[in-house]
């Protein structure tokens, strides 16, 4: 506790409660004694009795550090220091790399459970063994540190600096003046958790994936990546590209998926899965479109590579600024929410449709090969169900709507009747899940509930149940959300993160077992020689390049951690031939 520091004393019947003064307003008192005013008339002057005046004046300098530090806000009246500075500093500095990233990377949307759970592994790194990173702790880091609510961010639109903004914005307007609005287009991609059902909770941080990996709750948050891109106009909408983890799915063996499908290992999309889209997709789409001038709109996601452009000189490619996503950019404003709305939909009801004749359906389950039974036999999504929904949920989005969106993006410099006739009705995300709301809460009420056995296999039991509780709408708005949950992201990167390290760390010990029980002497020419290292040294060479790779093919949002990884990696290529 600072020596400036007053704890209020527990005030007995009748005796004024202590007031304290203010960061700012201590700095005012500290300008006023310099300036040759005494203690006695400000105290009068603030209120408070001169004993406190006269401390202020004694620590003067301290104050005045504490300001220059900036560590609390001017309205702080309590200094309460931490037991752990260095770690709460190195904490703030990676709020401050993840909300302003570099590289061209997205920021990532910070919630209090994800900072605690960063703190912890801060911890961890220190060897601190009695740190808690509780409720209270984050509040009072959070004041520390000027941390406001905003940290809090389920998109990015408290990021968006509008005055700032603008006026790159104008520019970029004034450079799509001169093309027709039918040949204005935007792509963008977003995550899919495509057998998710609605459910009261999903897996967190604190549980043990090990016992619960391979369990239908965890498999329920299997994600794919849909890559989307339409015209202003609604007129031409180019067929979605989905990207899953696995190279040859065995749904595809019965049937060939109806939108393009490609693989990545953690079905993101990187450089390469872009360089095929734009070749192989996009632009044979824009030849059969037109043979007129076409721009196209993009955000600034490292996976858009610049380099990529139309060898025809047809296309033209746009970014738009940093961090604008939820107030300018067209699918942010209800296309995309539309389609993993109306996608959502569309599976449950499925399900639901498979209730009546499950018995049957079970059995001839029971006969189909591994990885290809899906909905139509009352099993979870396939990834062709999943192309095929999405087909069908793409195609249903009308042109009116999609021009509805455009237009309240506020991205184009063509006035609404330019572009075509227009709908809002999907560009209001509530408006939207409200009604889906109460569509599936009609069809899911006629389900027995007697049946628990059908609704379990069907994944549906706690939806039927759920529809009759009062937190109904808050539990389905969550699903319908559950791509955005900024809990479910930190879950998703700590598991690749903790595999990684777990392996990291076996592959350490298999190196040193194998020098230890190594029962041949190495000869001294081997030690060190200019174009090969130790046996166990190349192993372990190989290892830390095998996980560098494979983290930077995960969904990491940490670019901190992406940045070092790339040296790493980079490196070991370029140190040791024997790396490939």
């Amino acid at each position: 506790m600072l020596p400036f520091q007053t704890k209020n004393p527990s005030p007995s019947v009748g005796s004024k409660k202590l007031k304290l003064l203010s960061l700012e307003q201590r700095l005012e008192v500290i300008k006023e004694l310099e300036n040759g005013k005494s203690e006695r008339p400000l105290a009068k002057q603030f209120g408070v009795s001169r004993a406190q005046i006269n401390r202020i004046s004694k620590d003067r300098e301290k104050i005045k550090a504490i300001s220059k530090a900036k560590s609390f806000k001017p309205t702080t009246k309590k200094f309460i220091t931490s037991k752990y500075p260095e770690l709460e500093k190195s904490l703030y500095a990676w709020v401050q790399a993840m909300r302003k990233p570099k590289h061209r990377m997205k920021p990532l949307p910070l919630s209090k459970k994800i900072i605690q759970e960063r703190a912890r592994r801060e911890a961890e790194l220190r060897s601190i063994t009695d740190f808690c990173a509780s409720d209270g702790w984050f509040r009072n880091w959070a004041n520390r540190f000027n941390i406001g609510p905003s940290v809090r961010l389920f998109g990015e639109a408290g990021d968006v600096d509008i005055a700032e903004v603008e006026p790159k914005m104008e520019e970029l307007r004034s450079e799509l003046r001169r093309y027709q609005p039918k040949n204005i287009f935007y792509a963008d991609e977003s995550g899919l958790f495509y057998r998710a059902l609605p459910t009261r909770s999903y897996l967190g941080n604190e549980e043990n994936r090990k016992l619960i990996r391979g369990s239908k709750g965890l498999r329920a948050k299997d994600c794919l990546t849909i890559m989307l891109c339409v015209n202003a106009t609604g007129t031409c909408k180019i067929d979605p590209l989905i990207i899953g983890s696995s190279k040859n799915p065995h749904c595809f063996r019965d049937s060939p998926c109806p939108i393009p499908y490609m693989n990545q290992s953690s079905s993101w999309m990187d450089r390469y899965i872009y360089k095929r889209w734009w070749t192989e997709i996009f632009l044979p789409a824009i030849r059969k479109w037109t043979d007129e001038p076409v721009a196209i709109l993009m955000d600034n996601f490292s996976g858009h590579d610049p380099e990529c452009i139309d060898p025809l000189e047809q296309v033209k490619v746009f970014f738009y600024p940093p961090n604008v996503t939820s107030v300018y950019q067209p699918l942010d404003q209800g296309i995309i929410n539309a389609l993993k709305t109306s996608y959502k939909s569309e599976m449950v009801k499925r399900l639901v449709s498979a209730y009546d004749n499950l018995d049957t359906l079970r059995e001839q389950s029971r006969k189909a090969k591994k990885g290809r039974k899906g909905l139509k036999f009352g099993d979870s999504a396939t990834v062709l169900n999943a192309g095929q929904l999405i087909k069908t949920c793409w195609d249903s989005l009308t042109a009116k709507s999609i021009v509805g969106c455009w237009i309240h993006s506020k991205t184009l410099p063509h006035l609404p009747d330019e572009i075509g006739e227009f709908e809002h009705d999907v560009s209001n995300s509530k408006t939207v899940q409200s009604q889906t709301l109460k569509e599936l809460q009609e069809m899911l009420k006629a389900l027995s509930l007697s049946n628990q056995d059908n609704l379990q296999h069907l994944g549906l039991h706690e939806a039927v149940e759920i529809t009759t509780d009062a937190s109904a709408a808050e539990t389905f708005s969550r699903w319908f959300n559950l791509e955005n949950e900024t809990d479910i992201l930190a879950s998703e990167e700590f598991i690749v993160s903790e595999e990684i390290r777990e392996e990291f760390d076996a592959s350490i010990y298999d190196s040193q077992d194998q020098v230890q029980n190594s029962e041949e002497p190495m000869e001294m020419e081997n030690v060190i020689a200019p174009s090969e290292i130790l046996s166990h040294e190349k192993l372990l060479c190989e290892k830390l390049f095998k996980y560098s790779s494979a983290a930077i093919d995960a969904k990491f949002v940490d670019p901190v951690l992406l940045e070092l990884l790339q040296k790493v990696k980079t490196h070991l290529s370029q140190s040791y031939c024997c790396i490939n």
